[in-house]
């Protein structure tokens, strides 16, 4: 960084000028917001679910990042994921912990209110420690 008090300017210079961020750094920030969740498997849908067996996958794509969507308005970005949750745990205290967690990374990192998140859970994992009927207790919970 320069120094420009030399020059007689303060240290610091506010000058204005427009800011553009892209939906994809949005939808990126969501995701890894998403992923720090506990109880949250994987954000995105898999490749192997939306590309055709013996269909060569494209490597650039992110699996992440797909079946992310955001929807910028005035009042603030709405944004769309799907995600795989881990079973054994109660569904909608995951998701509340994730709605949680996007609109603060959003808000803090970019400064856009999020107005909504809506969530499409694609898949349950079961992890080699959850038995079928510990998901199966849980239906009293729900």
């Amino acid at each position: 960084m320069a120094d420009f008090t030399e020059f007689g300017y303060p240290t610091r210079l506010l000058v204005g000028g427009r800011t553009v961020v892209l939906d994809d750094v949005i939808a990126q920030i969501a995701v890894l917001a998403a992923e720090e969740t506990a109880g949250v498997h994987s954000v995105g849908r898999p490749a192997s679910r939306i590309v055709p067996r013996g269909f060569p996958s494209a490597p650039s794509v992110k699996d992440s990042m797909a079946g992310t969507t955001v929807t910028l308005c005035p009042a603030g970005a709405a944004l769309g994921m799907v995600m795989t949750l881990e079973a054994g745990k109660p569904i909608p205290s995951i998701l509340h912990r994730v709605r949680d967690n996007i609109a603060r990374a959003v808000s803090g990192f970019i400064g856009v209110p999020v107005t909504e998140i809506s969530v499409t859970v694609i898949d349950v994992h079961l992890s080699a420690g959850v038995e079928q009927q510990d998901v199966a207790s849980l239906s009293g919970w729900l």
